[in-house]
């Protein structure tokens, strides 16, 4: 496989008429300025940094799932065990005084 073959273009148009894509087209025009251009260099290398950032936090925010899910399950496990107890020494006391009358 060529070096060619292992890049690709990804082209694509702002329509300036729209809120996002002016302010994507504002933030490229201020690339040209410091301290943005010696922080990335060009445009293209912002662009990358920033898809770059987009997806490995898609990766982060699917691990932050998970936790939130297993720390759903342990306060599920958790409130059901605090119930139990509850129950139980409701339910003692309850029996306990009945059975003094």
């Amino acid at each position: 496989m060529s070096n060619k073959d292992m890049s690709q273009t990804v082209p694509f148009r702002l329509n300036l008429n729209h809120n996002e894509d002016s302010l994507v087209w504002g933030l490229l025009l201020s690339m040209e300025e410091e301290p943005r251009k010696s922080l990335f260099g060009d445009r293209s290398k912002f662009i990358k940094w920033v898809l770059t950032k987009y997806a490995r936090e898609e990766l982060d925010f699917d691990d932050e799932k998970k936790r939130l899910e297993l720390l759903r399950r342990d306060f599920v496990q958790s409130a059901q065990s605090k119930s139990k107890k509850s129950f139980k020494e409701s339910r003692n006391l309850i029996w306990n005084r009945l059975k003094k009358q």
